[in-house]
């Protein structure tokens, strides 16, 4: 997917990553290039958990997610997610170095 495909997303200051099924990355804004610290090219797709150093913990929440086919505004689950990835981010104890 291109940037030209989500030209809203584009402009927000919110990071958005879309991921397929098997969780590969298909698309990041440039605000998620600043929050992971890390350029669309290198991350497009790569199994996005495997950018952090517990991949596993995150995988299995994003699976859990997928298969039970949770809302995206069931808040808990998207805090959870989201507070798991920023905890990892650089400048958190867990971000994977690349």
């Amino acid at each position: 997917m291109t940037p030209a495909a989500f030209p809203g997303l584009e402009l927000l200051a919110t990071a958005v990553v879309l991921l397929d099924r098997e969780l590969h990355v298909k698309y990041v804004n440039p605000a998620a290039e600043t929050l992971f610290a890390i350029s669309r090219k290198s991350i497009l797709h790569q199994p996005f958990p495997g950018l952090f150093a517990d991949s596993g913990s995150l995988a299995g929440l994003l699976h859990r997610c997928l298969c039970c086919k949770i809302d995206l505004y069931d808040i808990p689950a998207i805090n959870a997610v989201v507070g798991y990835a920023l905890w990892q981010c650089p400048g958190g104890s867990g971000r994977r170095g690349r």
